[in-house]
């Protein structure tokens, strides 16, 4: 159990890592303390690994995870938060709030915890997010998922449905 209202997840590959890099953890010690940030490396490189070891940010979590998918499959990263979701949610025990890795740093996600959170939805996708996204256009780029048996369920089949169609086991 952890005393945080929120965690919110983000996965990169060690080239946006070392892109936003610098802004991820700005933001991670400086704008979002309250919550936990986790962040999901995948195929991170010996000196990524050795700067985080050095960053002192309580609200940082990293996970890594060695995949043999190459670096043109996108759509693999894209969707690896949502593969490792479930787990995540599981791990802190608390609401999910997942996102891309270079909107993290210019969002304002305060409004989550104020309008969604309250308003007692199970999975808040896609909504107005026009003012959060650097390039002005509508993806669905954060998806809230409540700390419950129905959100685990969605994040459970959605790792289920990405597995099946990226032939992933």
């Amino acid at each position: 159990q952890v005393d945080a209202p929120l965690t919110i997840l983000m996965c990169a590959d060690e080239s946006y890592f070392q892109r936003f890099r610098a802004a991820i953890l700005a933001a991670a010690s400086n704008v979002y303390s309250d919550c936990i940030v986790h962040l999901h490396l995948l195929n991170p490189s010996e000196s990524s690994l050795a700067l985080l070891q050095q960053v002192e940010c309580p609200a940082l979590s990293v996970s890594v995870e060695a995949t043999d998918e190459p670096s043109s499959h996108k759509a693999f990263y894209a969707s690896s938060r949502f593969l490792i979701g479930r787990a995540v949610m599981d791990h802190y025990n608390t609401h999910l709030l997942t996102t891309d890795v270079d909107v993290f740093p210019s969002a304002h996600f305060e409004s989550i915890l104020s309008e969604v959170v309250a308003s007692g939805v199970d999975l808040s996708c896609g909504r107005s997010f026009r003012s959060w996204m650097p390039w002005n256009t509508h993806i669905v780029t954060k998806c809230f998922f409540r700390n419950n048996a129905c959100s685990r369920g969605i994040l459970t089949q959605m790792s289920a449905y990405i597995r099946l169609v990226a032939d992933i086991g």
